[in-house]
C-alpha cells in the first residue's frame, strides 16, 4: 500500500470514527467516482425493468432479460478477478464505466426516437453484464489500496453507504421519471450520472502498482485462486454464502418492479418508493456498521444479518399490502447490505494481496448469480404464482445458511481477528 496517498487531513475535517477512512485523499476520490457509477446503477434497477415491462408485460420476458445480463457477468468476473491482479484497476474500472454509459445513451435514443425493441434490450445486456462482471472483482479489491488496514472495513462500510444513498434516490427518481417524460429520458439521465464517476477517477493520483509475483499465465492464475479458495475453510464458507444468496435471495428484490405492476396494479413510481425503502434499510445498516469501526464478532454479525434477510424476503413473500412490502424490503435492504459489507470485510482481512482480485471475484459472483436467479424465478413466478415461486427460492438459501452458518463450523471459529485465520500454502 502507497503511503504516499495516505496522508490523513487534521482530524477536525473528518471528526467522526464513521468517516474515517476518507482522511485518504485518494479514497475519497473513489468515494465520489463510486457516487456517479452507484447513481446509474440505481437508476438501472428500475429503467431497464420498466422498459422490458413495458414492451412485453410478460414476468418470464422480464425475469430473461434480467438472465442474458447475468450469465456473462458471472462468467466474465471469474476473468475480471485475474485481470484485477494484473491490471491497472482504476483505468479498468473506468473503461467499464465508459461502454455502460454508452449503451445506455444508446437505448435512450432509440426509446426517445420510438424504435426501441425487446430485441435490442436482449442484445444490450449482455454486454452490460459482461463489463460490469470484468470491473466488479477491480472495484472491490481496489478498497484495500487506498486505505489503512485498521480502517478496511470502514471504507467498505463508507462505499457500501454511498451505494445505498444512490439505491434510495435512483429508484425513485427513475419511476418519477418515468411516469412523468417516459422511460427515453429515464434511460438518458441513468447514462449521464457515469460522467460523475468517469471525472473523479480521472483525478486519483499514484495507485499503487501491483506484485509482479502472479505474472504467470492467466489460466495457471486463475486455477490459483480457485485452489485459493477452495483451501481456505472461512473463505469458501463466506463465498459459498454469497453464491448461494446471489442465486436464491437477491432475485426477489429484482422481481420488485413486477410486484408493483402485476399483484398492486400500481405504476413506476410506486415501484421506485419500494426500492427506495430497501435502499433506506441498507443505508442505516452500513451507516451503523461505519461507525463500529474494526469492531469484534465480525463472524456472527454476518451470519445474523444473513438471516434477517431470508426473514425478511418471506415476510415479502406472504405480505398482501403495499405497506407490508415496504417494511419487508426495508430489512431485506439492512440484512443485504449489512451481510455484504461484512463478508467483503472478512475477506479483505484474510486474503494476502496477490491473492485478492482472483478470490473476491468468486465473491462477486455470488452478486451476479442475481441477474441468473431471475429466470427460472420468474417462470417459476408465472407457473404458480410471484409471491409462492418467492417464497419458494428463498427457502433454498435459508436451509443454506443454517448448513453453512449452524452447522459448518469454518464460519463461527473465524476469531476476531481474522488476521489469525492461516494462509494456506502458496497454489
Amino acid at each position: 500500500m502507497s503511503s504516499a496517498n495516505q496522508q490523513p487531513l487534521p482530524h477536525a475535517r473528518v471528526g467522526m470514527k464513521a468517516f474515517a477512512s476518507l482522511n485518504s485523499p485518494n479514497y475519497r476520490r473513489f468515494w465520489l467516482s463510486s457516487f456517479g457509477q452507484s447513481a446509474a446503477q440505481g437508476m438501472q434497477t428500475l429503467t431497464i425493468s420498466w422498459l422490458v415491462l413495458e414492451l412485453t408485460g410478460s414476468i418470464s420476458q422480464f425475469g430473461f432479460s434480467v438472465f442474458l445480463q447475468g450469465v456473462p457477468m458471472s462468467l466474465m468476473m471469474i476473468f475480471g478477478g485475474v485481470l484485477a491482479d494484473r491490471v491497472n484497476r482504476i483505468k479498468l474500472i473506468m473503461v467499464s464505466q465508459i461502454v455502460n454509459m454508452g449503451l445506455l445513451f444508446m437505448l435512450g435514443i432509440l426509446a426517445l426516437t420510438g424504435h426501441i425493441q425487446i430485441w435490442h434490450v436482449y442484445a444490450v445486456t449482455p454486454l452490460m453484464g459482461a463489463f460490469q462482471g470484468v470491473v466488479r472483482p477491480s472495484s472491490a479489491s481496489a478498497i484495500s489500496d487506498l486505505v489503512e488496514r485498521k480502517d478496511i472495513m470502514n471504507a467498505i462500510a463508507l462505499n457500501s453507504t454511498l451505494m445505498n444513498i444512490t439505491q434510495i434516490a435512483g429508484p425513485s427518481a427513475a419511476g418519477f421519471i418515468i411516469s412523468g417524460v417516459g422511460v427515453g429520458p429515464a434511460l438518458m439521465v441513468n447514462a449521464s450520472f457515469y460522467i460523475i464517476g468517469i471525472f473523479w477517477l480521472r483525478r486519483i493520483r499514484n495507485f499503487p502498482p501491483l506484485p509482479r509475483i502472479n505474472r504467470v499465465n492467466p489460466a495457471v492464475d486463475l486455477l490459483n485462486g480457485m485452489r485459493y479458495v477452495r483451501d481456505v475453510p472461512p473463505v469458501f464458507a463466506i463465498i459459498t454464502m454469497g453464491c448461494i444468496m446471489g442465486l436464491f435471495a437477491h432475485p426477489a428484490q429484482q422481481m420488485v418492479p413486477a410486484l408493483v405492476r402485476e399483484e398492486f396494479k400500481l405504476g413506476a413510481t410506486a415501484a421506485g418508493f419500494l426500492l427506495m425503502s430497501a435502499g433506506i434499510g441498507a443505508l442505516i445498516g452500513n451507516l451503523a456498521l461505519a461507525s463500529f469501526g474494526d469492531t469484534k464478532g465480525k463472524n456472527f454479525i454476518l451470519l445474523f444479518s444473513g438471516a434477517l434477510y431470508g426473514a425478511a424476503i418471506l415476510g415479502l413473500a406472504v405480505s398482501p399490502w403495499y405497506a407490508g412490502s415496504m417494511v419487508a424490503l426495508f430489512f431485506m435492504g439492512m440484512g443485504r447490505s449489512v451481510f455484504v459489507s461484512i463478508g467483503n470485510a472478512l475477506l479483505q482481512l484474510i486474503i494476502p494481496r496477490d491473492y485478492m482480485g482472483k478470490s473476491l471475484a468468486w465473491w462477486n459472483v455470488g452478486g451476479a448469480f442475481t441477474f441468473v436467479g431471475a429466470m427460472p424465478l420468474g417462470f417459476l413466478a408465472d407457473a404458480i404464482g410471484l409471491r409462492l415461486g418467492i417464497a419458494l427460492w428463498v427457502l433454498v438459501y435459508i436451509a443454506t445458511l443454517v448448513l453453512m452458518g449452524m452447522i459448518k463450523p469454518a464460519i463461527r471459529k473465524i476469531e476476531a481477528n481474522p488476521q489469525s485465520v492461516p494462509a494456506p500454502m502458496r497454489a
